[in-house]
């Protein structure tokens, strides 16, 4: 447990190829995001025991939190 930030690029490179990656405890998403960058995998699975934050997660990958369509006034 914890933020695997730092090293999820590491860990992936000792995990072999296949048809996805199951990220059975996404949390901050991590690695998740590491798979999705890496092109290993097929398809990448993200679960989190909060749904509003799988939504949240489906929703940054579909682009919906792009700046082109979204920005907040509190970002600069």
């Amino acid at each position: 447990m914890g933020s695997k930030t730092q090293i999820a690029d590491d860990l992936l490179t000792v995990l072999p190829p296949g048809e996805r990656f199951v990220d059975l405890f996404g949390g901050g998403g991590a690695m998740t995001h590491a798979a999705l960058l890496s092109d290993k995998y097929k398809s990448v699975l993200y679960n989190d025991y909060d749904p509003l934050v799988v939504d949240l997660f489906q929703r940054a990958i579909s682009g919906e939190f792009n700046y082109d369509r979204f920005k907040p006034e509190w970002i600069e």
